[in-house]
């Protein structure tokens, strides 16, 4: 049996692919959302609070702050993860891979490559996509749109009798 998923990446795959990996390391994921959530919110409101312990006057700028500099932040994150791959040649055309019993095809523009099953150590999906790493490293991102639920159901099987470890919301 053979599951073959063919698909032409776009900047929303390639940020949906950013957090479902970035979901798949629970301990990353509690930082970055500290980091790029928390921390702004946190820090906006306290600028707020202490004008108001010092009994001065709530400025302008400290409410537009705590407005404006969260989402800035947040819209950062999406940056930084476009930036990286800004221009890459790779995502400029139809992405084909193909799961078999014998092993894993990649192939697209400037890359052909075979992987063995051995190489592959979780498997994490989520509604936005999967995932497939191998130790720490990401190996292959599907995103959802080029999974019908018939290809899911297909490839979770085929990962199960491969052995590799599923994990997240399939």
């Amino acid at each position: 049996m053979a599951v073959t998923i063919a698909f032409h990446p776009n900047k929303a795959d390639i940020l949906r692919s950013a957090y479902v990996g970035l979901r798949s390391q629970p301990a990353n994921f509690a930082l970055a959302f500290g980091f790029f959530v928390v921390l702004p919110w946190f820090l906006a409101s306290l600028g707020i609070i202490v004008s108001l312990f010092a009994g001065s006057m709530i400025f302008p700028w400290a409410l537009g702050g705590l407005i404006v500099a969260p989402p800035l932040v947040v819209a950062s994150f999406a940056w930084l993860t476009l930036l990286q791959v800004h221009g890459a040649r790779g995502l400029e055309g139809t992405h084909t891979y193909e799961f078999s019993e014998t092993g894993i095809h990649l192939k697209g523009p400037g890359f052909d490559n075979q992987l063995d099953w051995a190489m592959l150590t979780l498997c994490y999906g989520r509604k936005q996509g999967v995932v497939f790493k191998s130790g720490n490293a990401f190996l292959i991102s599907v995103p959802s749109h080029a999974l019908s639920a018939d290809k899911r159901a297909a490839l979770q099987q085929l990962l199960v009798a491969k052995g590799v470890k599923l994990s997240g919301s399939w």
